[in-house]
């Protein structure tokens, strides 16, 4: 924080990661041009780019009851994470309204966190009859597939996986992973697109204007194998 009060505040600032409150607050006291990469629902004096992490909960949800799953298990990370916060609160709206069964387990969002579900997941699709997951990313249902194939609990004929993110290992994984793609290339190209429009602003001296908008990415479900259809129920898409 005390490089950044040191700096040009003339320059725009991109934020990567969660900041608390107080820290947006010094940032602002400092800089005119501020570009997050996270939802700040209680501001709106400054850009925002960021996925919509609430709707890939809703569809998630709307996606699993297509495929006639009614009872799944939502793994996440701590609420810190906003993406994971929002994603969960997502999908606990989705089910409802799809009048799913759901039971919420959290852990780390990274492989180790998915296996360490493992014990909890087999016993609820052994003897709760539930029958996917939804996982808050990849690299949780990675960890989580490899350790319920070691209980010998096949996926996804005895329970479907759908994830987030579509990191390059999803489609390299045995079985491929169902997941959304989340396009870096989309935030990345937003994020030039708007730091020229600043370049263009401060050459006709409208340097102390603030700009401040949202910018919300749609994620694109991308299909493979970790998905099985329980019943006939028509193909629910990705919207």
């Amino acid at each position: 924080m005390e490089s950044l009060e040191n700096g040009d505040g003339g320059s725009p600032l991109l934020i990567v990661g969660k900041l608390e409150e107080e820290q947006i607050c010094r940032i602002q006291k400092d800089f005119l041009r501020i570009i997050s990469f996270e939802n700040y629902p209680d501001h709106d004096d400054f850009i925002q780019i960021y996925f919509d992490h609430f709707k890939i909960g809703i569809n998630a949800a709307r996606v699993l009851a297509g495929y006639g799953h009614k009872k799944v298990i939502h793994i996440t990370g701590p609420d810190r994470y906003a993406s994971a916060l929002y994603r969960k609160n997502g999908f606990i709206r989705g089910a409802r309204k799809n009048g799913i069964e759901y039971e919420v387990l959290e852990s780390k969002m990274n492989f180790r966190g998915g296996c360490a579900l493992v014990e909890q997941v087999s016993r609820l699709v052994k003897t709760g009859k539930f029958t996917a997951v939804f996982a808050a990313n990849d690299w949780m249902a990675i960890g989580l597939i490899q350790g319920l194939r070691a209980e010998g609990i096949d996926v996804p004929e005895q329970v479907s996986v759908l994830s987030v993110d579509n990191i390059p290992l999803a489609g390299q994984f045995s079985p491929a992973l169902t997941t959304y793609s989340l396009d870096a290339n989309i935030l990345i190209a937003e994020c030039f697109s708007l730091i020229e429009e600043m370049e263009r602003e401060t050459q006709t001296c409208c340097m102390e204007r603030k700009m401040n908008r949202r910018i919300i990415l749609q994620p694109v479900l991308i299909t493979r194998d970790t998905l099985k259809r329980i019943g006939h129920f028509t193909d629910p898409g990705s919207h």
